[in-house]
């Protein structure tokens, strides 16, 4: 089969000073693999579109995400598709067939490929009024989205802070934390990202470019008492945030859009406001979660894609023999969902 694969195994020695993919030689080839026999609850998808995501980029360039890449095998972690090969098992054999949307596990194979391994217990049989697009897009932003608002409900507070919020993701976060009557404080960097935003029920949105800024969160912060930063970033960006947080708040990141280092100065928002710093994975989300719940925000988020409330944004798809040439151009322009065509 064809399959974009990685050039270099492991993890890069140091941070690249720039994480944006200019081009993807250095670490892709297209290449012809051989299929890899199934495991044990395993099951191969025909691939009609695999999504492009953050981590993916991070991943390629051996920047820690999870795991490393391995020479030779397909990149790529998201994608929908049919099952054609059933591995052993019960769960496998009674999906054969179906169409599916799938996140590839350690121990499967990459999304940007005709065909992908992945566990049966990750895949998620779609609803025939979801599309393609969204059901290949259906796992890593719906999913973390709703996870995101389950959190929130279980904090003291219903006010909450986020940045990258014009992102698909921060979209997805809006509606459903507004509609469960969830406060959200929205950060983003352009003027014209706020009204879009507010539109969706957002009651704070605040440009992190503004001069003003700090003192807008400060403001706001003394109003909401928010106590949680969901931090798609990383950077030194996200710092600025949570230092504007009150008392007892917690950053969680589960993200790394950006080129430089987060870097606390003063230890004080740790020790005497009492503020923490965490890690959100979805993968341990869904590891923690019980089955019944997990199954609940499957429903619904398949739900809001057959609905048309929820619908991906389509920046472009592009086709394997292209995407060389393409998927860096695509990138730069961050106005929407990218999908590879194998």
């Amino acid at each position: 089969m064809k399959a974009l694969v990685a050039k270099t195994s492991g993890f890069a020695e140091k941070h690249p000073e720039d994480i944006a993919l200019k081009s993807l030689k250095p670490f892709l080839e297209k290449a012809e693999i051989e299929h890899r026999p199934l495991k044990k609850g395993q099951v191969r998808i025909q691939v009609k579109y695999a999504s492009v995501n953050p981590s993916d980029g991070l991943f390629m360039q051996g920047i820690y995400y999870g795991q490393a890449p391995e020479t030779g095998s397909p990149v790529g972690f998201e994608g929908v598709g049919i099952i054609t090969e059933a591995g052993p098992g019960v769960l496998p054999k009674l999906l054969k067939g179906r169409r599916v949307a799938f996140a590839v596990t350690e121990d499967g194979s990459g999304s940007w490929a005709e065909y992908a391994i992945a566990d049966a217990d990750t895949c998620v049989p779609l609803l025939p009024k979801v599309s393609d697009v969204d059901g290949a897009a259906m796992i890593v932003n719906p999913l973390t989205a709703l996870a995101i608002r389950d959190i929130i409900k279980q904090s003291p507070s219903k006010a909450f802070v986020y940045n990258a919020a014009a992102s698909q993701l921060g979209k997805f976060l809006a509606s459903v934390t507004s509609e469960a009557g969830l406060i959200g404080i929205a950060i983003v960097r352009r003027d014209d990202q706020i009204e879009p935003l507010k539109e969706r029920g957002v009651k704070y949105v605040l440009n992190q470019k503004d001069a003003d800024f700090k003192e807008q969160l400060e403001r706001i912060a003394t109003k909401e008492d928010p106590k949680m930063f969901f931090d798609a970033v990383g950077g030194q960006s996200s710092v600025e945030i949570f230092e504007g947080m009150p008392s007892h708040s917690r950053w969680l990141n589960y993200g790394l859009m950006s080129d430089d280092t987060p870097d606390l100065k003063d230890p004080s928002h740790l020790i005497f406001q009492r503020k923490t710093i965490e890690g959100f994975w979805l993968k341990d989300w869904l590891d923690k979660t019980p089955l019944w719940k997990k199954l609940l925000i499957i429903n619904e988020a398949q739900s809001r894609f057959s609905s048309g409330e929820w619908k991906t944004d389509v920046a472009a798809i592009i086709p394997m023999d292209e995407v060389f040439k393409r998927l860096p151009k695509e990138l730069a322009k961050a106005n929407g969902k990218i999908f590879i065509q194998p």
